[in-house]
């Protein structure tokens, strides 16, 4: 067995035993993090399997939308954002990236939709996207409105 899966296989098997204690929070984080260390063509069927165990998690969902708009599939993208905005509504860097995701599936009302929620967020919480990239676009956005 890959050695690099037994935090996974850890997290998995302490999951029913245990949880809502601190020390499953532990071996979730852990995994999470050990998601970075796998090669690129693994990440996915992990985070997959990771968020089957953890639904109700919305920053393996969150990562998945990365991970699949890293590889530009943006409607697998913008369903792994949509459930993450499900679980963490009003979180800026979740509306950022579902609003890039529509963007891209030119659904743009919505997309100037989650632009606008991922600036009234910024203005309350921490966020990791640069502003004006963001404000440019929404504003293109609005003016190209009929």
């Amino acid at each position: 067995m890959n050695s690099r899966l037994l935090p996974l296989l850890a997290l998995f098997a302490l999951h029913d035993a245990a949880a809502g204690d601190a020390l499953h929070q532990g071996f979730i984080e852990h995994g999470k993090r050990q998601l970075a260390l796998l090669p690129l063509n693994e990440r996915e069927s992990h985070l997959r399997s990771m968020i089957a165990e953890l639904p109700g998690d919305a920053a393996l969902h969150f990562r998945l939308g990365n991970l699949l708009a890293a590889q530009r599939r943006w409607p697998e993208a913008r369903f792994a954002y949509a459930q993450a905005n499900r679980l963490a509504p009003g979180h800026p860097d979740i509306h950022h990236n579902l609003a890039i995701a529509l963007d891209h599936l030119e659904q743009y009302g919505e997309a100037s939709q989650h632009y606008r929620a991922a600036l009234a967020g910024a203005a309350h919480g921490e966020y990791r996207f640069a502003l004006p990239p963001l404000q440019q676009r929404l504003h293109k956005l609005e003016a190209a409105r009929p």
